[in-house]
């Protein structure tokens, strides 16, 4: 297989971490963590193990990214990275709000189905 195959193929694999483990179990954390008695603090421990396990997970992909990169620029290998890593950034991004404190519980009262479609 030629180099610049084996680094999609390697890209593809890494975006297939990203969203299964990293942004699944994020988002899954943040919605534990909103609901507990110190939401901010157990989203921010949560935080740095999701980031310092994702960089720990990322380092046998960094060669394939940058022969990627030499390749199509580094303009398209971010495209192919965060194009289909949307459920990563959804996770992770929850994971931070939460952490910040830009989200709490209260903030999502009202926001279930039972709402939206029947209004009660």
């Amino acid at each position: 297989m030629d180099p610049w195959a084996r680094a999609e193929k390697e890209l593809e694999e890494w975006v297939s971490v990203l969203n299964g483990a990293i942004g699944v179990l994020s988002f899954t954390i943040a919605t534990t963590a909103i609901t507990s008695s110190y939401p901010e603090e157990i989203a921010s421990i949560a935080f740095v193990f999701m980031t310092l396990w994702g960089f720990s997970k990322g380092k046998p992909f960094r060669k394939p990214i940058q022969r990627h990169t030499r390749h199509s620029g580094v303009l398209a290998t971010d495209l192919v990275l965060f194009g289909g890593s949307y459920i990563f950034i959804l996770g992770y991004s929850s994971l931070a709000l939460v952490a910040f404190g830009f989200i709490e519980a209260a903030d999502l009262q009202g926001l279930s189905f039972a709402n939206l479609f029947f209004g009660t």
